[in-house]
Parts: C-alpha cells; sequence; structure tokens
C-alpha cells in the first residue's frame, strides 16, 4: 500500500513523493512498470483504474508500453467495434497481419515515423501490391493513427501527406458488349449458377445480395425486388449470417424486367424438388442441396463459361457493371440509376458503374451525324 507524506495510505499502486505529486504504477502483462505522475491524487487514482482496466481487456492507456500491435487491436475492437461489418474487420486484420505488422508491430506506438508508415507502403509496392491496395492499407494506417492521437498515444498523426504511393491509372473496368452478355447468357445455360447470373443482368444487383434474396422479397403483384440484406459465409462460425446493406441507400427497390420475372418462375419451378435446410428454406438462389452458395464458386464458374463462350474473362462485378452500361445506353437517367444500384451519392455511381462500349460510341456519333446533316 502507497502512502501520503502524512503517513495516510492511498491504495495499492500510489504514493506521495517528497515534491508533493503523486505517482501511480502497475506493471503491465510484458512485465514492463508503467507509472504516470499527477498534482491530484483523484486523477492518480482515475488514471491507475482506468489503465488497469485495460491492460485487463488488451488495450493498454498509457503510450510508456504500448505498441502498435496492441493498439490494432484495441482500435479494431473497442473503437471501430461493431460499426464495422465482420467482412471489413477482416479485410482490416488481414493487411495489418500481412503488410502492417512485420514492419512496425513491435514498435512502440510513440515512436513510429512518417519513415516507418512509408516503409510500409513502400514494401507493399515492393511486393506487387496494386495501387489501390496500397491505398487501402494506407486508409488503415492513418485511421488508427489518428484514433492514438485522439486518445493522447501519439502527439500527432504519422501518416502524414508526405506518407504517399505511386497512384496508377486505372484498368477500365470490364464491360460486356450486347454480343457477349447474348454469347454469355447462352453458353451459361449449362452451367451452375445460369438464373442467378442472369438475374444480375437484369437488376444489377450484387453478389451478397442475391445470396440472401428471399421469396418473400420478391413483389410479383407490383412488379419489385426488396433489397433488404446481403448474406455472407463466416468461417469463424461455419456458417452463413444475414448483413444489412452496407448504407441505407442500399435498401432499395428494384422494378422487374419482364425477363426477370421469367427467370424467377423457373428459379421458383426447380426449388421445389430442392431438400428443405433450416433456415435457408426461402432462399431463392439455393444448390442442389438446398444451401447457400459460397461466392468463391461464382467468379470461378464466369471464368469456365467465358472460356467456353471465347470472351474475355469475366467476374461477378462484371455483370453489374454490365447492366448499368445497358441501363445508361437505353437512355435510363444516372439519377433513376442511382437509386437502381443503391449508390448513396450520383458520383459513385458514374465514376464506378457507367461504361462507353464501342458499340454505343458508334450509335451516339451516327446520331450526331444525323442531326448535322438535317441542319
Amino acid at each position: 500500500m502507497g502512502k501520503s507524506l502524512k503517513g495516510r495510505e492511498l491504495g495499492e499502486g500510489i504514493y506521495q513523493r517528497k515534491d508533493g505529486r503523486y505517482e501511480a504504477k502497475y506493471r503491465s502483462k510484458s512485465g514492463k512498470r508503467v507509472y504516470k505522475f499527477f498534482n491530484e491524487l483523484n486523477d492518480a487514482k482515475d488514471w491507475l483504474l482506468e489503465a488497469k482496466h485495460a491492460e485487463k481487456h488488451g488495450c493498454i492507456a498509457t503510450p510508456n508500453d504500448l505498441d502498435v500491435n496492441s493498439w490494432f487491436s484495441c482500435w479494431l475492437s473497442e473503437i471501430k467495434g461493431e460499426k464495422i461489418r465482420y467482412g471489413t474487420r477482416r479485410a482490416y486484420t488481414d493487411r495489418y497481419n500481412h503488410r502492417i505488422k512485420p514492419i512496425i508491430g513491435e514498435m512502440v506506438l510513440s515512436d513510429v515515423k512518417p519513415i516507418h508508415c512509408q516503409m510500409v507502403l513502400n514494401n507493399a509496392e515492393d511486393s506487387g501490391d496494386t495501387s489501390g491496395s496500397v491505398r487501402k492499407l494506407r486508409v488503415i494506417l492513418r485511421e488508427m493513427f489518428e484514433a492514438a492521437k485522439d486518445n493522447k498515444m501519439v502527439p500527432s498523426n504519422p501518416v502524414c501527406k508526405s506518407v504517399t504511393y505511386r497512384k496508377e491509372q486505372p484498368n477500365e473496368r470490364r464491360v460486356l458488349t450486347e454480343l457477349e452478355q447474348k454469347v454469355f447468357l447462352k453458353t451459361a445455360e449449362g452451367f451452375p449458377y445460369y438464373h442467378m447470373y442472369a438475374f444480375a443482368l437484369e437488376t444489377g444487383m450484387r453478389a451478397g445480395e442475391l445470396q440472401g434474396l428471399k421469396w418473400e422479397d420478391i413483389d410479383f403483384h407490383e412488379g419489385f425486388v426488396h433489397v433488404n440484406r446481403s448474406l455472407d459465409y463466416r468461417p469463424d462460425l461455419g456458417t452463413f449470417v444475414e448483413n444489412l446493406p452496407k448504407s441505407k441507400a442500399g435498401q432499395r427497390l428494384i422494378p422487374l424486367t419482364a425477363e426477370a420475372v421469367r427467370i424467377l418462375g423457373e428459379v421458383k419451378a426447380n426449388s421445389k424438388s430442392l431438400p428443405k435446410v433450416i433456415p435457408f428454406t426461402n432462399l431463392v438462389f439455393r444448390n442442389s442441396k438446398g444451401k447457400p452458395n459460397h461466392r468463391g464458386n461464382f467468379n470461378r464458374t464466369l471464368r469456365d463459361i467465358a472460356k467456353k463462350a471465347g470472351i474475355a474473362s469475366l467476374s461477378m462485378h462484371t455483370l453489374r457493371h454490365s447492366f448499368a452500361t445497358r441501363c445508361i445506353e437505353s437512355g435510363m437517367r444516372p439519377k433513376t440509376l442511382q437509386k437502381i444500384l443503391g449508390h448513396s451519392t450520383i458520383n459513385l455511381t458514374m465514376d464506378l458503374y457507367v461504361h462507353v462500349t464501342d458499340d454505343s460510341l458508334s450509335s451516339e456519333m451516327k446520331k450526331f451525324e444525323a442531326m448535322r446533316k438535317q441542319a
């Protein structure tokens, strides 16, 4: 028990120095002595209580003993917490373990300088990571150190403007031409997931949204599909779990085309022979065992279809991009497309999913030429 200068007991870990200040101390899990000085006794007690609690729960509350590994765990569990989806948390952890931890993981948090963060990005680039991957890596570094600064763990964020990376020209996104789309659908009829692929080209829905689609979400009378959830496989749980859309805009109505209704009719007829597996019975797209399909299989099958069809390789994203492009080519207003795709801003819709194919370039130029002749 520590004591004051007058001999009064102050409690374990606190004592009063000859200069009148109070010293609070404890030993961390690593055995290191952690201490801090205070002018007021209550401040010393509060700090010690919080520090011990944080130490017990894996989030050390002082930069004297805090390494980057410990802070990342604390930041991810206590600060980001349930505000981020499981998939995002897994991506953060994978990038941290693969790229950040080997370079600065064991450094004391307050010792990390901009050059150390630059080393992380340089190593990722040298290892062949794409510009987009390095950008996401920088985002993780910046956010975790910004939280450390807010919590007085570091005096400033070392991920400053000078910490940068090579910004490559983004590759043009793969989009099916109208002819390729016809060839793809004809070839896909003999492959698994054909109906889901065809429905994606009619609605622009994401892979996870297609997996989570239930029959109760289909309004055949009004002609709408309600997008309310996505379905993700959780390896840690060994099962599929439902998630809300990433944003409020993600919960939306998509009008059903006649072709989409026809596709659903075939799916419904085929589903009668599938086993009833709780809780997946009401899912629209299930495999032959009555369970959801694993997302990793979708792109593998798409590559097989593309190879047989004699067209360039494609992915689930390609189907969504192609749907958006067909919408714009048909004259749909971008604002309407934004609602259908579930984007929160019109810029995201235009920048990510709207592409001009060679066919539409020629078509639009012919319209221009015809107008000039009439003038």
